[in-house]
């Protein structure tokens, strides 16, 4: 008879067994450090690589031990986590069992499967780039879809965290943790991940060729209105809001696409200087050889006046207590 692989302390609550020690697995068991359950997390490799960064190693930029550890020193500190080396060849829900190669077991009272995921294409690969899963929001409230961001503090993970409270999106998932849009954008070419946060200048600067070749979907506009450089077919998310209460709150989050890159002058500038520093502003944004400058470097400009920019943040700043507890409670959920 196969051995039955015993958790690690009997006297734990329960025992959580967790099949992958990559993103997914590792937050997991991070997750659960103080429940008080004890933990074996299986993975048929000893450590987990940071794969992000595999592109710096194939350059020579880093060395291998830079993007990997031993998956025993992760967890080191995690008395009721042990790390079993095998591969599951499958399991058996009924008497909640894990099946390992070696003709083991692992009896579980929770399972959590973190093995990473791809589409399937029916065996027609070359389908892949061209057929990616999800079309529209709509998709979105019955398939799950993977987006990456840098950290949690910024525009690529507060405003998909912002539309996946508001709209109820619950599939969407958001993995931070990445050091750059390079990383990120090579994690989407390798299927690690299906998408981000991504304003047009930097799709266009960075891979122009998914525009050019059609090889993206883009889903929604982020914005409190359309801009002119996202095609005019793209709908606003707010689209899909119909509580006018709500579409308040994601303008207010989307604030930062219109005051993206602001000019701001010290408290005191006497009225005629402020008025004369506006109307240069403009001017320059209207000037014939600016505007060719900024068309030979397939830069989008579409500027704010001073007077607009001013009236946004006076409305922002006189927003009724209701609309300011919607805002917050669309960013909760914060790491």
């Amino acid at each position: 008879m196969p051995p039955i692989l015993a958790p690690p302390n009997h006297k734990a609550k329960s025992h959580v067994v967790i099949i992958g020690a990559g993103f997914g697995g590792l937050a997991a068991v991070r997750g659960l450090a103080h429940s008080g359950v004890t933990i074996t997390l299986v993975d048929r490799q000893n450590h987990h690589v940071f794969q992000p960064l595999l592109y710096q190693v194939a350059t020579a930029g880093l060395s291998p031990a830079d993007i990997a550890a031993p998956i025993r020193s992760i967890v080191k500190h995690q008395k009721q986590t042990r790390v079993l080396l095998a591969e599951v060849t499958g399991v058996n829900a009924g008497q909640r069992r894990v099946l390992l190669s070696d003709g083991a077991t692992l009896d579980y009272d929770a399972l959590v499967i973190a093995t990473g995921a791809r589409h399937s294409y029916f065996g027609r690969d070359e389908w892949a780039e061209h057929a990616p899963g999800i079309k529209t929001i709509d998709d979105l409230r019955t398939k799950p879809l993977i987006i990456g961001a840098p950290s949690n503090s910024g525009d690529t993970y507060l405003q998909p965290l912002a539309i996946k409270n508001v709209l109820g999106l619950d599939k969407l998932k958001i993995i931070t943790g990445y050091p750059g849009t390079r990383e990120i954008a090579l994690a989407i070419e390798q299927g690690e991940l299906e998408g981000r946060v991504w304003d047009m200048d930097g799709v266009q600067a960075a891979r122009p060729n998914w525009l050019k070749d059609h090889l993206i979907n883009i889903l929604a506009q982020l914005a409190p209105k359309k801009m002119p450089e996202v095609p005019a077919d793209v709908p606003l998310i707010k689209d899909y809001v119909a509580n006018d209460e709500d579409k308040k709150v994601l303008d207010v989050i989307f604030m930062s696409t219109i005051l993206a890159r602001p000019y701001i002058a010290p408290p005191g500038v006497p009225a005629e200087r402020v008025h004369a520093l506006r109307e240069a502003f403009m001017a320059t944004m209207r000037d014939p050889a600016f505007v060719d400058e900024t068309a030979r470097l397939a830069l989008t400009i579409d500027p704010t006046s001073g007077a607009e920019m001013e009236q946004i943040i006076r409305e922002n700043y006189t927003l009724p207590e209701s609309i300011i507890l919607k805002v917050r409670k669309a960013l909760q959920g914060v790491e």
